[in-house]
């Protein structure tokens, strides 16, 4: 391997890099995203920065970029490796009011294992027990007649005169 192949190498790997690390900048300052957060309308901003668009540099609800409407409540916060709870104090410089932490973001259910399969009624078999009930029941009828013509009175001797 070649000195000029190893440098263009080198060069291609650090612009894919800066690449990767712009797609996870923040719309408003620019930087990588502190305590990232998306909107409804999938842009990416640090929370400090939206919290101050939305509550003190103006009046409007809405996204900077798309100018979508934007609740807090909807808002979905980024978790990495080793962030969770270690979201950064900022205050605003204009008002030194503090920034509260990042909305949690709506909650999806929990997944859960499927319900166990009900048995579904099988109507064949369904069907053969009932013709088979019924043909018990004629047999049943027709040996109680064949008793009563034959006069069979060790068959039902109750039925004796």
């Amino acid at each position: 391997m070649d000195i000029e192949s190893e440098s263009s190498s080198c060069s291609k790997n650090s612009t894919e890099r800066e690449r990767a690390s712009n797609l996870f900048n923040c719309n408003i300052c620019w930087q990588l995203a502190k305590d990232p957060i998306v909107t409804q309308c999938g842009l990416l901003y640090c929370w400090p920065c939206l919290y101050r668009w939305l509550h003190f540099h103006t009046k409007f609800q809405g996204c900077p970029i798309c100018e979508a409407i934007i609740e807090e409540y909807k808002l979905v916060p980024l978790y990495g490796i080793g962030s969770e709870g270690k979201e950064a104090k900022d205050l605003d410089p204009n008002s030194q009011k503090s920034i509260p932490k990042r909305p949690a973001g709506p909650r999806p259910e929990t997944a859960t294992s499927p319900p166990a399969p009900r048995r579904r009624p099988r109507p064949m078999l369904r069907a053969a027990f009932a013709v088979i009930a019924q043909l018990v029941l004629i047999l049943c009828f027709l040996i109680f007649v064949w008793t009563m013509d034959n006069n069979c009175a060790w068959v039902f001797p109750i039925m004796q005169r």
